[in-house]
């Protein structure tokens, strides 16, 4: 598997925790402060300042895999969708988190619906780009493929079947012109 792009365990730990911990006290004072859910708890001025020192943290892990991480994804042209979705939604909150605190206050109520509304949609969007596996649409190698149709047919036998698992030649057949039974 190709390591361009990943970052060291360090800087992934960095990155996801502080994307995490901004994105789940930005939640908790949405939850408290917005829908008035525990207010009292939630809703409170200290998680109001820990979201602001954890987006801190967050735009510090940004700026430290921003430049290498971008251009492997653009290079390796997978997840751009989510991976330029977030760069789009990490600036509007950006923008959004510094006019709440320095804007104007007749935009204020846009600015805060605009705020967690991107708020919450960038942290599915950055569950989505962490966690999930990289997909791709290009076929599978036919040793790989061998592999996993083989396993899938031994594991529906038993004693009682005879079903024979299936066979290099219809992994050859399954894959036609690849490259690695052209040796």
């Amino acid at each position: 598997m190709s390591r361009l792009g990943r970052m060291p365990s360090w800087q992934r730990f960095f990155v996801i925790g502080g994307m995490l911990t901004c994105s789940i006290s930005g939640t908790l004072y949405l939850i408290g402060h917005e829908f008035q859910i525990q207010q009292t708890m939630f809703g409170s001025r200290y998680i109001l300042a820990a979201h602001g020192i954890f987006a801190i943290v967050a735009t510090l892990a940004l700026g430290s895999v921003l430049s290498f991480h971008l251009k492997a994804g653009i290079q390796s042209k997978k997840k751009w969708f989510s991976g330029f979705s977030q760069l789009s939604f990490l600036a509007t909150l950006l923008t959004t988190g510094a006019l709440l605190y320095y804007g104007p206050a007749e935009i204020r109520d846009g600015v805060v619906i605009t705020h967690w509304l991107s708020g919450l949609i960038f942290f599915a969007i950055f569950l989505l780009h962490a966690v999930r596996k990289n997909l791709s649409f290009e076929p599978m190698s036919s040793s790989k493929t061998y592999f996993l149709l083989n396993h899938f047919f031994k594991l529906g036998q038993n004693k009682f079947t005879t079903r024979p698992a299936i066979t290099k030649l219809a992994a050859k057949i399954f894959h036609k012109g690849s490259d690695s039974f052209k040796k």
